[in-house]
């Protein structure tokens, strides 16, 4: 199953501020199995026994944003639209699989792992991520004829490395 959530709350104050919060969760949680029969035909040549594959796993991620937007024109021909804002993303993960073969019975009230009797294999995971931003942007247009805009952010990321765990990107 896999769920997606938002919330957000907006307001407009003074002349040309919004301000808005959100925060969204996404989270997933599944099951798999599969069994592979012995094979019928040809059962003397066949050298693959019957096997079990299970596996599980839930993710969830959470998107924290807050923004301060202003915008306005100016006698009439110089349009502004600047934002302000942070964000932080988590993302959790955990994993589970395992796998056995030759089972005495092919019948699905036995066919758990471990009635399986030969090739024991099994594995977890567990994943955890995190990205926090701060970020600005400008866009002005004089006369909707010409245009310049700015961006700027500074994330840092459990994926950058521990000596450099934020950075500033700047596009223009």
């Amino acid at each position: 199953w896999f769920i997606i959530g938002n919330a957000y709350g907006e307001i407009d104050f003074l002349k040309g501020f919004t301000a808005r919060t959100s925060i969204g969760y996404n989270i997933s949680n599944s099951y798999y199995s599969n069994f592979s029969t012995t094979q019928v035909e040809n059962v003397q040549a066949n050298t693959s026994p019957n096997s079990l594959s299970v596996s599980a796993n839930y993710s969830s991620r959470m998107t924290f944003t807050n923004t301060l937007r202003y915008r306005n024109t100016f006698a009439g021909k110089h349009n502004l639209e600047a934002m302000i804002g942070s964000e932080a993303i988590k993302d959790v993960g955990r994993g589970v699989s395992g796998s056995r073969e030759v089972f005495f019975s092919e019948d699905s009230n036995y066919l758990v792992l471990g009635s399986g009797t030969q090739a024991t294999n099994n594995s977890s995971s567990i994943s955890m991520e995190s990205l926090y931003s701060l970020f600005f942007r400008a866009d002005y247009n004089f006369n909707n004829k010409y245009y310049f805009g700015a961006t700027i952010r500074r994330d840092g990321s459990s994926k950058f490395g521990p000596d450099a765990r934020y950075g500033i990107f700047p596009a223009f």
